[in-house]
């Protein structure tokens, strides 16, 4: 397993308005937080990412995850899955 000594997980984090508050969303780990500002909701998601990284590293299951997440690891660490694109779509259900 590879350590987590220092090692910089990068992720995209994506923030929208829901109920009154902004929630924010690491994509490619599933990891949500919110806050009352847009900054806020930044800072909590990389908290809770931290949180969440750690846990699975304690758990043994970091590396799992983060390959099954679509990360994969060389010897400058771990790099994430390249996001190709981001549109807002709408589909029509009857």
């Amino acid at each position: 397993m590879k350590t987590l000594d220092c090692q910089s997980i990068p992720f995209t984090v994506h923030v929208f308005r829901e109920a009154g508050v902004f929630v924010a969303h690491a994509a490619e780990l599933d990891v949500s937080s919110c806050g009352n500002t847009p900054d806020k909701a930044q800072e909590n998601i990389k908290i809770a990412v931290r949180a969440f990284l750690q846990t699975a590293y304690k758990h043994g299951t970091l590396e799992m995850i983060l390959e099954e997440a679509g990360y994969t690891h060389d010897t400058n660490g771990w790099l994430a899955p390249e996001f190709v694109s981001m549109d807002h779509v709408s589909v029509e259900i009857h």
